[in-house]
């Protein structure tokens, strides 16, 4: 069973989408650290693609993630990534969300679906 959505406003849940993904950040950074790899975020000069991190050990493998406060991920939760794999298929090793939901799986599209709590156990 998914987990609930929060029930908040839009500035509680923005904020509360912000603590999230400082979370999201903590576990990366701590991962990324303990394998060589660096965490970077991806912004385009006219913010049509925004990556929220991107993993990479050097300059020829990486990992986009992006982090989703919601249990059920979408096509259009994935577009930038999507992009991304596109802009540089020779470089992106995999495609990651991390939302709230209680299952990984894969999509059809081969991003990779991951529970923030899975991360962490």
């Amino acid at each position: 069973m998914a987990a609930a959505e929060p029930t908040t406003n839009n500035g509680d849940r923005t904020r509360l989408g912000d603590f999230f993904e400082a979370l999201v950040a903590l576990s990366r950074q701590t991962y990324a650290a303990a394998n060589d790899a660096q965490v970077s975020h991806f912004r385009d000069h006219d913010g049509r693609h925004e990556i929220d991190f991107i993993i990479h050990r050097g300059h020829t493998e990486a990992v986009g993630f992006e982090v989703k406060l919601k249990s059920s991920i979408t096509d259009r939760d994935v577009r930038h990534l999507l992009w991304l794999n596109e802009s540089l298929p020779d470089q992106i090793a995999d495609l990651v969300i991390i939302d709230t939901g209680a299952h990984a799986y894969r999509r059809q599209d081969g991003v990779a679906v991951i529970p923030l709590t899975l991360l962490t156990a």
